[in-house]
């Protein structure tokens, strides 16, 4: 089940930054696959409290297949590629 496209909103960071926040879908796990990938291994620690390299098949579906009534995630992003 998706979440409705039109809970998408376009924010602004403090600094200026425009970024988009909208329900995080199905398709998104390379994106975040990805964007694992980019973070040092000190911000893989912080975020997951463990030493981590990669999330598993499982985690990325967890993660990018929600029900959106008991179980929701959220996605937030500059305008530099990625949703």
């Amino acid at each position: 089940m998706q979440a409705p496209p039109e809970l998408s909103v376009d924010l602004e960071l403090r600094d200026g930054t425009p970024i988009r926040v909208r329900p995080i879908q199905s398709d998104d796990k390379e994106r975040l696959r990805a964007v694992l990938d980019e973070l040092s291994p000190e911000s893989r620690y912080l975020r997951f409290m463990s030493p981590r390299n990669k999330l598993t098949q499982g985690e990325l579906r967890y993660l990018t297949e929600v029900d959106w009534r008991t179980h929701q995630a959220w996605a937030a992003a500059t305008n530099r590629g990625r949703p």
